[in-house]
């Protein structure tokens, strides 16, 4: 460790105990320390851009319809199955 204490000292001779480094190093790190939720980097990671193209809303348009038929098949389908479920409850 006194090779890297002495190596890391440029701006005079004098010898400085591990702690006094790790204080330094310990300011230099909380100057040069910055935020991650701040950087451009990470914002644009979490914004979506926006696309005025006709055919990129037709696409997603159709999609939307397709998912809502879907849905809407699957519980007209048990709608029915709980009215015959219903009636046959009632006759007996």
């Amino acid at each position: 460790m006194d090779c890297c204490v002495n190596c890391c000292n440029t701006t005079n001779n004098n010898n400085i105990t591990e702690e006094e480094l790790q204080e330094k190093l310990d300011k230099i790190r909380a100057i040069l320390l910055v935020n991650k939720h701040n950087l451009s980097s990470t914002i644009r990671k979490r914004v979506s851009a926006t696309d005025e193209r006709v055919s990129s809303k037709g696409i997603g348009g159709a999609g939307a319809v397709i998912l809502c038929t879907l849905v809407i098949s699957i519980v007209a389908i048990d709608i029915n199955s709980l009215v015959k479920m219903l009636l046959s409850n009632k006759k007996k």
